[in-house]
């Protein structure tokens, strides 16, 4: 692996920083990496928008100040240079070249988990995320080649070609390594922010303090995906300015930039705790809030629902729609269930609570909010006729 960190160490020119290219290289790292934040985007999706903004901003800023960094940083050398002969001699070595080609293997498994979890999403989203790798699929394809040529030539090809053909595959090199970089960052956000539903409540266990585990979390991927990286970078700047102290210019800069992850951090945490604290202090508008509570983990966590599935969960008091932060409608707030009526994406209905307010359900959850719909219009019913009885 040497000669690996070794190859890349070439990038490495503190001579170049900030000259020569590199306002083409930020261009096309700042382009590349906003590219793959909206694929990223669609990845992290989640019902709630909020909470979609939550866990998106954090990875956001890292890799835009990454891509920032790496144009400073690290420069290809033009072909009429004498460093980039240095590359063209280090490619000499088989191992290295073996090397590279298990990084552009690594890049294909990462795009094809990446693959099979936007199957998930509609169809039209996954072709744009499709053509969207394709320059990355040209870039793993050169390097592949270039590898085989020198396994069965036995001589490199860029001792063949011009030193243009050596930039381009640099350049190459250099952006599919960002890329693999950034799809790793991508599936860590991934997993690290699915939701632990294994975690469940049991008789015995203090309603409140478990919901509000549950909820801020348990299911709070946000809260999650700040201490990943706010801990992993601002770790990782405070080893770098015990180890290597920097001057006052720089340690302006990296101070600007640790105030920067502690803001996202802050207004991260605001907006992820912002719908549970609202939903949660509504059990206390609908009466008994500590009966309550007990009541609805014992109906979601302990029962069999009355219906159920990954969109919404109907209990004989409450409804969950799963796939927001904390949205917890209580069955005796409900005054009114609307019809279906065309809004600016399609169709609509509407359940109305009234101190939750409006839960509207599109017309492609239709299919998941039949049992929804159902319990309320009986749910209604019974209401009317118990208060035509009195």
């Amino acid at each position: 692996m040497s000669a690996l960190f070794e190859f890349f160490e070439l990038y490495f020119d503190p001579d170049a920083v900030l000259g020569g290219d590199f306002g083409v290289v930020m261009l096309v790292m700042y382009a590349s990496a906003a590219l793959y934040m909206l694929d990223f985007y669609q990845l992290v999706k989640r019902k709630s928008q909020a909470e979609t903004m939550g866990i998106f901003v954090i990875p956001f800023g890292v890799s835009m100040m990454g891509a920032a960094l790496a144009a400073m940083m690290l420069t290809v050398p033009r072909p009429d240079t004498e460093r980039i002969a240095l590359f063209g001699a280090a490619l000499e070595n088989r191992k290295l070249q073996a090397y590279l080609v298990l990084l552009s293997f690594l890049w294909v498994i990462l795009w094809g988990i990446c693959y099979l979890l936007q199957r998930k999403r509609e169809r039209k989203q996954t072709v744009r995320w499709v053509i969207s790798c394709i320059p990355d699929a040209v870039f793993a394809a050169v390097i592949i080649f270039s590898f085989l040529y020198l396994v069965f030539c036995g001589k490199s090809l860029f001792s063949q070609v011009s030193g243009w053909v050596l930039w381009a595959y640099l350049y190459a090199v250099y952006l599919l390594s960002c890329k693999t970089v950034l799809l790793a960052v991508g599936l860590i956000v991934r997993l690290y922010s699915a939701r632990l539903t294994f975690l469940k409540w049991h008789e015995g266990k203090n309603p409140s303090a478990f919901l509000f585990r549950y909820y801020y979390v348990y299911q709070n991927a946000i809260l999650r995906n700040v201490l990943l990286f706010e801990g992993a970078v601002l770790t990782f700047l405070t080893v770098a300015l015990v180890m290597y102290p920097p001057g006052k210019e720089e340690l302006g800069d990296i101070v600007m930039v640790m105030l920067f992850l502690y803001l996202c951090a802050a207004v991260t945490i605001t907006i992820a705790s912002a719908p549970v604290r609202k939903s949660l202090g509504r059990f206390k508008k609908w009466g008994d809030a500590k009966r309550l509570k007990e009541l609805f983990c014992r109906e979601y966590f302990t029962l069999d629902p009355v219906s159920g599935n990954a969109e919404y969960v109907v209990t004989r008091h409450f409804l969950i729609d799963v796939q927001r932060p904390a949205a917890i409608y209580y069955w005796g707030d409900l005054r009114n269930v609307g019809g279906w009526y065309p809004d600016g994406k399609g169709k609509s209905r509407s359940l109305y609570f009234e101190k939750a307010g409006e839960l509207k359900i599109s017309e492609k959850e239709a299919a998941a909010a039949e049992g929804v719909f159902a319990y309320a219009k009986w749910y209604v019913q019974m209401q009317n006729h118990f208060a035509f009885v009195k």
